[in-house]
């Protein structure tokens, strides 16, 4: 009886740390980047109005450094048999894990030398507070505050958008390349064949 609740509760912490460790390499490397002089880092961070409880916190942090990117690449990898859902696209990861602290979501984005990532974190409850403050960092410096979490969603999400018209512009000149590409390749092997029948 002792080892059957042994094993239990081995099982049970064990469950807990992999939760808790499920996308640390991820959050390791946002980390170190976020110290780097040359990543803007903007960061949000909502908290009820009663108790001031964090229920809700954003980063996003740009780059043109291709190693960062490369760092970041590599521990997406790394995680990505943790997720909840994972979507690569391209230059593009978009990661979600969910735990008993709530749900996160990560997504990575290369487009033209540029990259973004945004990691957005919940509480994953519903007790999110119209009220709540919102607090705004960029580079360590706050830049905006707000007792209504409506005025930061917008820009929040305007930022969102942008990301994604510019991995879709990304994804369209890829094809295209590729379009152009085939096509000389097609048109050189014909002149060659025509060539070599005379």
């Amino acid at each position: 009886m002792k080892t059957a609740h042994k094993s239990l509760l081995l099982a049970f912490f064990a469950l807990l740390a992999f939760s808790a460790a499920a996308q640390d390499r991820i959050d390791r490397a946002i980390n170190s980047l976020e110290k780097k002089d040359n990543v803007q880092t903007t960061y949000t961070e909502h908290r009820t109005q009663k108790d001031h409880k964090l229920y809700r916190t954003s980063l996003i942090l740009t780059f043109s450094n291709p190693q960062y990117f490369k760092t970041l690449e590599e521990a997406f990898e790394a995680e990505r048999r943790n997720t909840v859902r994972a979507v690569k696209n391209n230059n593009t990861f978009n990661y979600r894990f969910k735990d008993r602290n709530g749900e996160s979501t990560y997504i990575l984005n290369a487009v033209d030398g540029c990259y973004t990532l945004v990691k957005s974190w919940n509480n994953g409850k519903d007790d999110w507070d119209d009220e709540a403050r919102t607090t705004v960092l960029v580079n360590g410096t706050q830049v905006f505050y707000s007792n209504n979490q409506n005025t930061l969603e917008s820009d929040i999400n305007q930022r969102i958008a942008d990301i994604e018209q510019r991995v879709e512009k990304s994804t369209r000149t890829i094809r295209k390349k590729i379009r152009s590409q085939t096509a000389q390749s097609s048109h050189s092997s014909q002149s060659q064949s025509y060539a070599v029948s005379f």
